[in-house]
C-alpha cells in the first residue's frame, strides 16, 4: 500500500467519523426536543382535564356563530 493510498484512507475515515458524531448529536437533540413536546402536551391535557368548564360558554358562542356583545 502506497503512502498516497494510506493518506487518502485516513482522510476518508476522519471525514466519515465527523459525520457519525454529527448524526449522533442530532439524534440526541431530536430525542430531547421530542420528549419536551410530549411533556408539554401531556401537561396541557392534564390541566384541561382538571378544569373541565374553563371556556365552555365562549366555545358555545363561537359554535353558534354569536358575537360577544356584552362588553
Amino acid at each position: 500500500m502506497s503512502l498516497r493510498n494510506l493518506i487518502a484512507a485516513a482522510a476518508v475515515c476522519s471525514v466519515l467519523s465527523g459525520c457519525v458524531v454529527a448524526a449522533a448529536a442530532d439524534l440526541a437533540a431530536t430525542t430531547v426536543m421530542t420528549a419536551g413536546k410530549i411533556a408539554v402536551k401531556g401537561t396541557g391535557a392534564l390541566v384541561r382535564a382538571a378544569i373541565p368548564d374553563g371556556d365552555n360558554k365562549d366555545n358555545k358562542r363561537k359554535e353558534d356563530g354569536q358575537a360577544d356583545d356584552s362588553q
